[in-house]
């Protein structure tokens, strides 16, 4: 019989402590059901990685505390309208953008985050092309002369 790989092993253990770690990274009790969307992340996308998760749990949650939400993971759904007018209005970041609305677009499977989100994917993609340093890049540039 051949030995399981050390990954396939430890997913189970991992998830549960990404879950248990996050509690404490976000400083409150979590409002929302932690294990069912870290469990549900890794059933969409078997290959995402422990940092990933961790990231999209940080994010959907300070979503979920800014918007007031709901204590389950419905309110990704029912509240999307109002989600992506928070996410247009009050994240400046498009990459911030782009990876939270990569996380309710797995989470929810909802048509309007993936839209959005490739939108704002392709104005990423094309910021890299330019090479161009943002405001804020040319503010804290360190100069050689």
């Amino acid at each position: 019989m051949f030995p399981v790989p050390h990954t396939q092993k430890t997913k189970v253990a991992n998830a549960q402590t990404i879950c248990d770690s996050q509690k404490k990274i976000c400083g409150f009790n979590f409002l929302l059901p932690i294990h069912s969307i870290s469990k549900k992340l890794r059933e969409q996308r078997e290959k995402i990685t422990d940092s990933s998760i961790k990231t999209y749990l940080s994010m959907l949650a300070s979503l979920n505390k800014k918007l007031d939400g709901e204590k389950d993971l419905q309110f990704f759904t029912k509240e999307h309208e109002r989600i992506i007018k928070f996410i247009k209005n009050e994240i400046s970041s498009n990459q911030s953008q782009k990876t939270l609305l990569s996380a309710l677009y797995i989470l929810t499977d909802l048509k309007e985050y993936k839209e959005l989100m490739l939108d704002i994917c392709k104005k990423v993609n094309d910021s890299y092309k330019e090479q161009k340093m943002t405001d804020k890049q040319k503010e804290h540039r360190i100069s050689f002369q």
